[in-house]
This record gives structure tokens, sequence and C-alpha cells, in this order.
């Protein structure tokens, strides 16, 4: 289609139904950089509309003299011609273009996603000389594509996907992305998603980090290994993935039985480096027999809050040859599991960045669902629990497993732990986490719809003289993290003063720590 304006046409490329997210292109881009990425927004449950803009595709309009406050006027009109208000999708020059509409019709715009968002660090290559290879050279000179791998993709990525350009648009799309920066970098007040390619060198992570630092919690961070400045096309479905889950999270209204609910997607517990040590000396052995008798080999299995996948190629190790899939919402831990999988050489797993409540698998897809220490971190665990049953095949089975603090057994008694032992129950609560989800189990499977609900328990123990040393150095390193970061409601003076206390405890000769591990099973019906 196409929306007439008083100087242009603009052509659109529409498509699915639901919350309407509109995406531009960078600088001399054609609008099928976006169709892939727009194609999985629809299968998601949104109306994708993707624009050509001026000199670009069936677009016309072009001409000098424009900035990007006459771009962003493009957008408004296919946003009020569509029924907006609109999520933003803008790649390189088109996040400029979405920023600057954010600031000047604040109304029309629910939430910026931001791919390649450059504009205040200069970049880390030639980037003159790569423009002009770009514009003056031969489409298949080896010169050209050195230049485009050099300043639009990963050193590892396939850079020939972008060896055909709108050459004629590109003066116009450089004057305007000149627009004075104040005009359009801060987005207005709209909620941001900032997708980094980790190798992008036209729009180094700098930037990405600016708009983290200067905005606070109104921008999220998602760093895409093995991307450059394309981005779209060397991780296209880690970067959908990462975006369908933010859009999601803005207040998308989906139909009653697929409703989800995420608030925040945060780890309440973060991801310090004593955590991540943490999260990766976990293995399915120690902290999920129960789970592990039930698997056969050829079994399919969902892991749903993989973290770095330790636990994850235990299962897939059990079930080989069948398939595997981890998910997680936390793309760095994604990465990690990815990486782990292929230094071990496991092939019959795989990791993706996904929610819970909004898993992209057909109904009946597994034959067992896993979820370790995850429903505790949920704001809405029958949600999560409810689509784990969704993809589960009848007479496929889940396993889920949580602590619960209230009956802790830390001795001798240390003072200090005793007394902010409490308080931080009550911080990490108010972050929303669930510290004793885990005596709730078997109502919540119950209400979920699953049958044979059994409940079991294992517990969490340190008393060996290693062991505890290291238990004290994770916690005393999680309370040095918490007092590094300036968390609200956190006092840096008392967090050393419990650094100091666990690690004491952890030279104790008498030290014993124990938690209790709440288990769950659940049968779907039928089978």
């Amino acid at each position: 289609m196409q929306i007439t304006t008083s100087d242009a046409a603009i052509a659109v490329d529409a498509q699915g139904s639901g919350d309407l997210v509109v995406l531009h292109p960078g600088a001399g881009r054609p609008a099928s950089d976006l169709a892939d990425l727009a194609a999985r927004l629809g299968d998601a449950g949104f109306r994708a509309a993707v624009i050509s803009p001026r000199g670009v595709g069936g677009s016309s309009g072009l001409r000098a003299g424009l900035d990007l406050h006459d771009y962003a006027r493009d957008v408004a009109h296919v946003i009020e011609a569509l029924g907006g208000p609109a999520h933003l999708v803008g790649h390189a020059f088109g996040n400029r273009v979405v920023r600057c509409l954010a600031r000047d019709r604040p109304e029309l715009v629910r939430s910026l996603v931001l791919l390649g968002a450059g504009g205040l660090v200069p970049p880390a290559c030639d980037a003159p000389a790569i423009w002009r290879q770009v514009i003056t050279g031969e489409r298949t000179d080896p010169a050209r594509i050195a230049a485009i791998q050099e300043g639009f993709f990963a050193a590892a990525s396939d850079p020939t996907p972008w060896l055909d350009w709108a050459l004629e648009a590109l003066g116009s799309h450089a004057e305007a992305a000149g627009t004075p920066l104040a005009a359009w970098w801060d987005g207005g007040s709209a909620p941001m998603l900032v997708v980094q390619g980790r190798e992008d060198r036209m729009a180094p992570p700098e930037n990405a980090l600016d708009l983290r630092t200067r905005f606070g919690d109104r921008v999220q961070l998602a760093e895409v290994p093995g991307a450059g400045h394309a981005l779209l096309p060397e991780q296209p479905q880690l970067v959908a993935a990462l975006i369908v889950h933010y859009l999601a999270a803005q207040g998308r209204v989906e139909p009653a039985e697929r409703a989800t609910s995420e608030p925040s997607p945060r780890y309440a517990l973060g991801y310090s480096a004593p955590m991540v040590r943490y999260l990766a000396g976990r293995s399915a052995a120690s902290r999920a027999r129960f789970f592990l008798d039930r698997l056969d080999r050829g079994m399919r299995v969902i892991d749903c809050g993989c973290g770095p996948g330790t636990m994850t190629l235990d299962l897939a190790a059990s079930v080989a040859p069948g398939p595997v899939i981890g998910i997680d919402i936390e793309a760095s831990q994604v990465a990690r599991a990815g990486e782990l999988a292929a230094q071990r050489g496991i092939g019959n797993v795989r990791f993706q960045v996904a929610s819970v409540h909004a898993l992209p698998f057909a109904d009946g897809s597994f034959d067992a669902a896993f979820l370790h220490t995850l429903l505790m971190h949920l704001a809405d665990p029958l949600s999560a629990l409810r689509e784990a049953y969704r993809v589960l095949a009848p007479g496929g089975f889940i396993g889920v497993v949580d602590g619960d603090w209230g009956c802790d057994v830390h001795a001798p008694p240390v003072p200090v732990l005793e007394a902010t032992r409490p308080l931080t129950e009550q911080l990490l609560q108010r972050r929303g986490m669930q510290t004793r989800l885990g005596r709730r189990h078997r109502a919540l499977l119950r209400e979920a719809g699953f049958v044979d609900v059994v409940g079991s328990a294992s517990v969490e123990a340190y008393g060996s003289p290693d062991a505890n040393r290291e238990f004290a150095e994770f916690n005393a390193g999680m309370a040095e993290a918490a007092g590094a970061a300036a968390n609200p409601g956190v006092d840096r003076e008392l967090t050393a003063r419990v650094a100091a206390a666990w690690r004491s405890w952890g030279e104790h000769p008498d030290g014993l720590f124990v938690r209790l591990r709440c288990e769950g099973l659940g049968r779907r019906p039928g089978g």
C-alpha cells in the first residue's frame, strides 16, 4: 500500500493483526532488510508495517533539504493511516527517525526499539572510506565487499545480503542524519529497548551504554553476540525474540486463554560475577534427580529459565537423540549456554531468548518441561505453568523446583546475618522474588490443569570446609555487588559488614547451612 502525504508517497508493507508495530530501515536500505523481522512479529500476534523511506522502493518525495523531522512526519502519517499509536522499530538511520518522532509526536508512540543506535560516539572504523566504497565501488568488487564487512558486519558474518543499496537516497538520508542531536537523541519520554551488536563498529556499543546510563530504567539494553551494525541478517532469530518479548511486556492485550503477565522480567538476584559462577556450577544430577529419573531416550524436552545451560545439557544427555530446547529472557545467559553446548559438542540441544509467558512453540511440542528456580522469580507463576501445559503433549509431564527460605538452618548463629536475613528477604520480595513459593507448588500445578500432582523435597546443604568457604565467598560477593551497584534500599556499609560476616562463617569449623528445595511433578491429562 501507499500512504500519501502533502509532498510524498510512502510505500508500506503491512502484515499480521494486533498491536501496530511500524518498522523503519537504515539509510539507503530497502524494506526487505526488515521483512523477516516483520514476519516474525506477525506470527507473534502483532500488525507489522515496514516503511520504505523516501527514495527507496516505491516511495517518492526525495529532495534536498530534508531533516529528521520530515522523515518523522512520514512515519506519523503512516501511523495515523493504520490506526495508532504504535510501537516503533528503527534500524540505524531509522532509529534516529523514530526517536525524532517520539519527541515530536509522543502521543503516537507506545515504545521504541533501536537497532544499531549510533549518533553520539564516533564510529570505530573509517566511515568515510567505507561509504565511498559503498557508493562508488562495483557491486561485487572485493574491496567494496570488504568495506561492507568492516563497517556493518561482525567478523564471522556474511556481508553479501547488503550488496544492494538505494544509492540515490543516501545523500538525503545522510543530510537528515545531521539533524542536531538535541532534536532526537532522548526519544522524548518513550520507553526504549536498545539492541546492540557486540561487534558494531559503525555505531559502537558506547552509544547504547550512554542511553542506558543517561535515561536509567526507561532503557533496556540487550547485547547481541556475533553481530555488527547490520544485526538483522546476522542474528535474525535472537533479535526477533528480544523484540517480541519486549513488545509483549509493554501491555499487549491477548486472548484470555493465552494472556501473559510479566511486569518485571529482571532476575531479582541479578547477574553479578558471583551469581554467574553459582549458576554455572549447577547440575541436574545434584538438583533435579526427581526429574531426570523420569526421562527416556528420544523425549522432547523444554527447559524454561535455562540460565547458562549447564542443567539443560545434562537433560540433553539423558534424552539423546531427543531434542532439548533451553529458553531464557536474558540474552547474555542464552549466549553463554550456546557457547557451552558448542564447546561440549552436544548436538541435540539449542537455546533461544523467549518468555515463559509466551513460548514460541506450537501446542503439544514437548514430552517434558523443566522449570528450575524459575517460578519464584515470576510475578505470575500460574501464567507460566499454563503456558508450559499448552506446549506439552497429552500425557507429558512437568517438573518444578523452587527454594523455600522459610526454614533455613544456619549454624552457628552470626548476629549480623541473623539481623539482616529478614531485610534481605524483604528486599528481594520488593524486587518481585517470591522467596517462599516452593510450598505452593502442588496447588499451583493443579490450578494450571495438571493431574497426578506430587511433591517432594531435597536440600541445598553446605557443611564441609571447602564447600563452606565457596558458599561464603558467593554470598559475600553478592553482598558486595549489591553495595557497589548502589541499589535502592541497600546500605553500602551494611553490605560490607554482611560480606565480612559470611567470610567469617565460612572459616568456622562448625559451620552448617541448609535450605529446602521444594519439588513438584504433574502430568497433562491424556496420552
